[in-house]
């Protein structure tokens, strides 16, 4: 009977191998992961960075650019310009003397 046991451990482990397996290619399958996965591989592809050019930069750097006076926008709705997390003022402004 030890043997017999042994061999069900052993089925019982490549049995939850198996469903471990199937779970994760059950959630490769759904479809935000499958657009993830899609979204990461052609950022991390070599090709498609080489192809981006000057109009790609561009846009992107206005992006960027958007979310930071978005940003400042909320600080100032909030009253928090030119501080810091702490609520401190923030050293060197650069706006105009008043």
């Amino acid at each position: 009977m030890g043997v017999q046991a042994g061999r069900a451990a052993e089925q019982a482990q490549e049995t939850g191998r198996q469903i471990k397996e199937l779970r994760t290619q059950i959630e490769a399958l759904r479809p935000e992961r499958r657009i993830a996965t899609f979204i990461q591989e052609r950022a991390l592809a070599e090709d498609y960075r080489k192809l981006l050019g000057v109009p790609a930069l561009i846009r992107r750097d206005f992006e960027r650019l958007s979310r930071m006076f978005k940003t400042q926008r909320t600080a100032e709705a909030a009253g928090r310009d030119g501080l810091d997390a702490a609520g401190q003022p923030l050293p060197e402004r650069n706006d105009p003397p008043s």
